[in-house]
C-alpha cells in the first residue's frame, strides 16, 4: 500500500509541476508575443515620422542622410521583432514587414 500511495504521490507531484511550468511557459509566449508586437507597432509609428521630415522641403541633404540612415536602424528594429511573431500578426505589421523586410 505504502509503495503505491508513494507512487501515486509522486506521479501527482511531477504532473503538478509539469502544469505549473507549462503555465509560466504560456505566460512567457503570451507576453513575448505582446512586447513585439507592441514594439513593432511603435517602431513602424517611428518610421512614418522619419518619412515625414525626409520629404520636408526644409530639411538639408546632410540631416536627410542621417534621416534615412536612422530609417534604416529602425526598420530593422520592426523587422527583428516581425520575425519574432507567430500567430495573429496586425494587418499593419505584416504590410510593413512585405514592403520592407526580407521573407521569414
Amino acid at each position: 500500500f505504502v509503495i503505491v500511495f508513494g507512487g501515486y504521490e509522486l506521479g501527482w507531484f511531477f504532473q503538478n509541476n509539469s502544469a505549473q511550468r507549462q503555465a509560466h511557459l504560456n505566460r512567457s509566449g503570451f507576453e513575448a508575443q505582446s512586447t513585439y508586437r507592441d514594439e513593432a507597432t511603435r517602431q513602424i509609428d517611428n518610421v512614418s515620422a522619419i518619412d515625414v521630415q525626409l520629404v520636408d522641403p526644409s530639411i538639408s541633404a546632410d540631416e536627410k542622410v542621417l534621416l534615412n540612415a536612422q530609417r534604416k536602424a529602425v526598420v530593422q528594429i520592426v523587422c527583428n521583432d516581425y520575425n519574432h511573431l507567430q500567430g495573429d500578426i496586425s494587418l499593419n505589421i505584416t504590410q510593413f514587414a512585405k514592403a520592407n523586410c526580407q521573407p521569414k
